[in-house]
């Protein structure tokens, strides 16, 4: 049997995944990289998921590659067609898989061809390069350095903002169809499905 790459809304899981979340989301590795690094509390948690299940303009899917999680993505549809879009990977393990590119794959086509948005974006820690040089082998350009948007251990930190456009994924979807191939078959690849989309 192939392993396949298999996507639920976080909404849509039972009460077990949903605390995992938090665990996973607590990991010193991943909250690193993120703005916000504080270990977030059972009642923060319990509030996140309230607020997912009463704004649909914001989606969180758990990632699952052969039955076992592996990942975490998410998006928010902003004002003027736009979406904002994160994800990360749970277990250190994963993190030179090329599971995070197939993630990025899976979310791009969806945002132009099921959501049709007009821009894509993301933000990302100045110091967190790997990523950043991920997001342009997708397209992604530069679009503005985020000056000071967090202090941390008494320092203030950048963040990259990157946008790409419906016309540049198109042009950089074949190129990267071939690539996501050699990490796994595309047919092994699930789709996001929201209610209503």
């Amino acid at each position: 049997m192939n392993k396949k790459i298999t996507f639920i809304d976080i909404t849509k899981s039972d009460n077990d995944i949903k605390q995992q979340l938090r665990y996973w989301r607590n990991q010193e590795f991943i909250r690193k990289n993120m703005f916000n690094q504080d270990i977030i509390s059972k009642e923060d948690h319990e509030k996140f998921l309230r607020k997912l299940e009463e704004d649909d303009s914001t989606k969180v899917f758990l990632t699952f590659y052969d039955n076992r999680p592996f990942g975490v993505l998410n998006y928010h549809l902003r004002e003027e067609d736009s979406l904002e879009f994160g994800y990360y990977l749970i277990d250190e393990k994963h993190i030179s898989s090329g599971l995070g590119a197939v993630l990025e794959y899976v979310l791009l086509n969806h945002a132009f061809y099921n959501l049709k948005v007009k821009k894509v974006y993301c933000r990302t820690l100045t110091y967190n390069k790997k990523v950043i040089n991920l997001h342009k082998k997708f397209g992604f350009i530069v679009q503005k350095t985020l000056k000071n948007i967090i202090k941390r251990d008494g320092k203030s930190l950048d963040a990259c903002m990157q946008v790409i456009y419906p016309e540049i994924w198109e042009k950089q979807r074949t190129k990267i169809k071939k690539i996501i191939k050699y990490i796994i078959p595309l047919d092994d690849i699930g789709i996001l499905k929201v209610e209503g989309k």
